[in-house]
């Protein structure tokens, strides 16, 4: 046998302290606790914002400031939104105003000029259209007012003296 042989033959051994040892299986478990804290609003509760102090100073007063800006800024954009529509409104009851009149005077024009059928017909639907709408108006403003005071009472906390009625009968 060559020495090349013998090498590919011989077993290979580790010194002792190398030996390899039979493994022992070890369990490890880990216990985490997660916990997650909401707040609706735009300001904290009071707590977190002691905590938020002591974290980084003045930052509850930042945060005040924040919230207090954002709640000038939205009651500027409704004010904004709120005057626009005001005008728009105006508008269109303007235009409205002076497509009837028209209408109601190019009836009582065809009237004057023999083609009284044209001219009724004319004044008819214009009246007809403007009563239509003045009604489909008030019956869409009774709705929104429904809808919002059923919202406003669906999200109402009772109050306390509402419970204990409730509670006795």
């Amino acid at each position: 046998m060559s020495k090349r042989s013998q090498r590919r033959n011989r077993p290979n051994r580790l010194p002792n302290s190398q030996a390899v040892q039979p493994s022992r299986t070890t369990t490890v478990t880990e216990v985490r606790q997660v916990s997650q804290v909401a707040f609706t609003g735009p300001l904290p509760p009071p707590a977190m914002l002691v905590q938020y102090n002591q974290a980084f100073p003045d930052c509850a007063e930042r945060i005040v400031a924040m919230a207090e800006s954002q709640l000038a800024h939205r009651q500027q954009l409704e004010t904004s939104h709120l005057s626009n529509a005001q005008r728009a409104e105006h508008r269109g009851q303007i235009f409205g105003f002076l497509i009837a009149i028209t209408a109601i005077l190019g009836g009582v024009y065809l009237i004057d000029t023999g083609k009284s059928t044209a001219g009724l017909v004319s004044i008819l639907s214009t009246l007809t259209a403007l009563t239509g709408i003045f009604v489909y108006g008030r019956w869409a403003q009774a709705r929104e007012r429904r809808r919002k005071r059923e919202e406003v009472r669906d999200n109402q906390l009772p109050l306390p003296y509402e419970q204990e009625d409730r509670s006795d009968k």
